[in-house]
């Protein structure tokens, strides 16, 4: 957004959103508002620019824009360094991006950040929650991702999807669906540790 200089309204963002989840739903033979087969998802955001939505945030009829589009397409796959190195994963598609639930429910954005009485929570690896991220370069940020992932892998990394000893002694998930959470199902089946 902050490359772009364009910040759409959460409707706009949304309609991205509906458009994406209305093309994958039903791939994996399940029509729920869950993209579950994001593999076999190729919903393209550049396709849908130009189609009219409702904004409640402006009570006028809109249509997408480019930004928009390009705001989700490369949020989805997740950040790369400037010469497009991998940093880390991104949501899956479908996973809520403007931080306004198309359903009843409290949903989060991806950069949100709770500050009470000078105490910030998403801010842990400047930790200065003055710090504005306006002029920060391409070039920064990618230090910044490489500062964060070597200061938190370790401690809040979840890559190791295998659940066996859990399994063995009974245990069970039971949960619905986290968009936020990248590839998790396909990640899990993948690893040939779970039995």
């Amino acid at each position: 957004m902050q490359e772009l200089d364009s910040f759409s309204y959460p409707c706009e963002m949304n309609a991205v959103l509906a458009e994406a989840i209305e093309a994958c739903d039903g791939l994996d033979g399940i029509i729920d508002e869950i993209v579950s087969n994001e593999d076999a998802c190729d919903f393209d955001p550049m396709d849908v620019v130009g189609k009219s939505f409702n904004c409640p945030n402006t009570a006028n009829l809109m249509s997408v824009t480019e930004e928009a589009t390009k705001i989700a397409k490369s949020t989805w796959p997740g950040p790369t360094t400037i010469d497009g190195k991998f940093i880390w994963y991104g949501p899956n598609t479908g996973a809520q991006l403007s931080g306004q639930s198309l359903r009843l429910t409290s949903d989060i954005g991806l950069a949100m950040t709770t500050c009470t009485n000078g105490t910030c929570k998403g801010a842990p690896i400047e930790a200065n929650p003055a710090r504005s991220y306006k002029n920060m370069s391409r070039e920064a940020f990618d230090i910044y991702a490489q500062e964060a992932a070597q200061r938190c892998e370790s401690v809040i990394e979840t890559n190791d999807p295998d659940l066996t000893a859990f399994y063995k002694k009974g245990g069970k998930i039971l949960n619905t669906t986290e968009p936020m959470i990248s590839k998790f199902q396909s990640r899990a089946q993948d690893t040939t540790k779970i039995r």
